[in-house]
Formats: C-alpha cells, sequence, structure tokens
C-alpha cells in the first residue's frame, strides 16, 4: 500500500490522493514524461492496479470456481466503473468525505478503460491458468 502512495503522489501529484496528508513531505514530486501517450497510459496504471487487485484479493478468498471469477470480476469493474463515472458530477466542496472524492477527483476515459482491462485481465488468467479447482466441472470452461 505504501509504495503504491509513493508511486501514485509521483505520477499524478499529492493532490490526487485522498485523505493522505502528504502535500508538504519531499515524496510530492510530480515525475514529467516528454510522451503524452506514456503519460497517459502511466496515469491509469494505478486505477488498473487497482481493480486488479480487488479482484485477485477477493479471489483469493472465495471457491475458485469460475463464476466466482465472473461476478467477483463484473463486481469489481461496477465498482470501479461507478466510482470513476461519479467523478463526473462536479459541485461545491462539502464536509461529506465521499462527494468530496467524487469534486475533487479527475475522470478520464484511460481510468474508465483501465479499471474494465482490470477485470478482464483477471478473469482471463483465472479461466486460461487453470486456477480453479479441479473438482469443479465449469472450471475453464
Amino acid at each position: 500500500m505504501i509504495v503504491g502512495i509513493i508511486f501514485y503522489s509521483q505520477i499524478r501529484g499529492c493532490n490526487a490522493l485522498f485523505l493522505v496528508p502528504l502535500n508538504n513531505t519531499s515524496l510530492c514530486q510530480t515525475t514529467q514524461f516528454n510522451s503524452t501517450a506514456i503519460s497517459a497510459l502511466i496515469n491509469a496504471l494505478p486505477t488498473f492496479i487497482h481493480c486488479a487487485a480487488f479482484c485477485f484479493l477477493t479471489l483469493s478468498l472465495v471457491k475458485n470456481t469460475l463464476r466466482n471469477a465472473v461476478l467477483t470480476c463484473e463486481s469489481w469493474v461496477l465498482i470501479g466503473s461507478t466510482f470513476e463515472l461519479l467523478q463526473l458530477i462536479s459541485s461545491a466542496p462539502t464536509n461529506n468525505l465521499l462527494i468530496n472524492y467524487f469534486n475533487q477527483g479527475t475522470y478520464t476515459h484511460l481510468d474508465l478503460l483501465a479499471v474494465i482491462c482490470g477485470g478482464l485481465v483477471v478473469y482471463f488468467y483465472q479461466k486460461y491458468t487453470g486456477n480453479c479447482h479441479e473438482s469443479v466441472k465449469n472450471c475453464g470452461a
């Protein structure tokens, strides 16, 4: 988690870190990239990793079946997509932490795509690596 916070603060700056008081530390030095394409992809990387990590974490807690992989990945893609799309809503800052998260967030199409890709990568990993229990007939089917 700490490595993720440091990476995120270097790529998007500390203002993008919600509820992490790092604004006046030496960790808040945003890295600049020469290519806007590389910069855009690297900006979406934390969103991709976040969705994939929560898919893997959830799958580690449930029975390894293809059905659970589908439900888990769909659920995290839905949650991540909802959070990304709600960042399109803009209103005045409030004392409500959740509303402020959406107000301070920055919506990009690549973040939405990164959420979807994160879920798909985990699903296909589960399906094609034989990572499901052999006793389940529909595993890998």
